[in-house]
């Protein structure tokens, strides 16, 4: 069975949760919208940052190439 038990502070830094005397199962469920569009943000820049990358190192290969055409001309 599941239930909704409002949590406290305890110690001023701690969660808290008053239950009943016997055996009991407590399960603590964080998932906050914050870490979400952190994780959301990151990986749009870890991925643009990556295309960015790849896009100059294809950018100076095709540079080599074509300075390497006019150096075997000559």
């Amino acid at each position: 069975m599941l239930y909704h038990i409002s949590q406290t502070t305890s110690n001023y830094a701690f969660s808290a949760v008053e239950l009943e005397p016997g055996d009991n199962k407590v399960t603590y469920f964080h998932d906050p919208l914050s870490f979400k569009l952190g994780l959301l943000l990151t990986s749009v820049s870890l991925a643009m940052s990556v295309l960015f990358i790849a896009m100059n190192i294809r950018r100076d290969l095709r540079r080599r190439a074509r300075t390497s055409e006019f150096v075997d001309e000559e």
